[in-house]
């Protein structure tokens, strides 16, 4: 797909002008583990933004960061709301309120205010994208059901299921009376709010935390080296980006990188200023740039 080419070509650019910092990619250590399981075979007919702007970083020699947040947390975050969610429902007084302000409390925190520097809503709609809209429609379900079997069978008898009794249920059209159509409308609304709760809070405002906060980490990374060549100290101030030493500084929270053997001298390059780049799903992308831009994202202090 052209997503995949764009990534390569942007990464392989900035290389090729020694300008290549940090690679932060939409995937958690957990993810990444199950992927690399994979068969040889399975992977290439997977490929993903995500893989393959780690090969080309790693083939620059430069840090893949993994910069989601856990799956595992992600999906206990899911399954929690989906229960707050059905207790706020049947809870009109303080329930429906809380599910007001979550929906619109993320919506603000994952929209854009203003156009400028910003993908444009045309943005869904790229030649590129739809002609490979297909593809993708296809090699990410299939990505599921390989990587989670048991999940991906539960949530498609569960799509089964529900599709079923509506079809059991319906009545057409020109039969609906004004009660059908209020019950109908009610069911509606209730998988909306349902889902976009969770799409919204759970799947895009709390993830987009976390990446932001990857890229800042990095950010602050070569700032901070940037500053020592200023003072006239080129030794490498960044923390190791090897596999066992995770940690940026004194900070509580985690950096995860891709495993390589390099040397943290060999990771933070020439002295040359650096751009750390961010392969993110396109949902994440304005999110993400407007808690960067609008300074929301506490930087890890020392």
């Amino acid at each position: 797909p052209s997503s995949i080419e764009l990534a390569r070509k942007t990464i392989q650019s900035l290389e090729e002008n020694d300008e290549l910092g940090s690679v932060v990619i939409e995937s958690c250590d957990v993810r990444w583990q199950t992927t690399t399981e994979m068969p040889l075979w399975l992977q290439t007919l997977l490929m993903s933004e995500m893989r393959a702007s780690c090969d080309a970083t790693l083939a620059a020699g430069r840090p893949v960061v993994l910069g989601d947040q856990r799956i595992n947390i992600t999906v206990d975050s899911i399954k929690a709301a989906l229960k707050e969610t059905i207790v706020d429902v049947v809870r009109p007084a303080q329930g429906w309120n809380r599910i007001i302000s979550n929906i619109t409390t993320a919506w603000i925190a994952t929209s854009p205010t203003e156009s400028n520097g910003y993908l444009p809503i045309t943005s869904f709609f790229d030649p590129q994208l739809l002609i490979n809209a297909p593809v993708s429609l296809l090699k990410y379900p299939l990505s599921y059901l390989i990587r989670s079997p048991l999940t991906f069978f539960a949530f498609t008898s569960f799509l089964i299921v529900t599709d079923s009794i509506a079809d059991q249920t319906s009545i057409p059209v020109e039969q609906m009376t004004w009660s059908d159509w209020a019950l109908s409308l009610s069911v509606a609304l209730l998988e909306i709010t349902l889902f976009g709760r969770i799409f919204l809070k759970e799947l895009l405002a709390e993830r987009n935390e976390i990446l932001a906060q990857s890229i800042l980490d990095q950010c602050l990374i070569y700032q901070q080296q940037q500053q020592r060549v200023s003072n006239g100290d080129s030794t490498p101030s960044s923390p190791s980006h090897s596999q066992e030493d995770k940690t940026l500084g004194s900070s509580e929270r985690e950096i995860r990188y891709v495993p390589t053997n390099m040397t943290m001298s060999e990771r933070i390059g020439s002295d040359k200023e650096k751009t750390v780049v961010a392969v993110l799903g396109m949902a994440h992308c304005n999110g993400v740039a407007k808690l960067l831009k609008e300074n929301r994202i506490q930087a890890n202090k020392k």
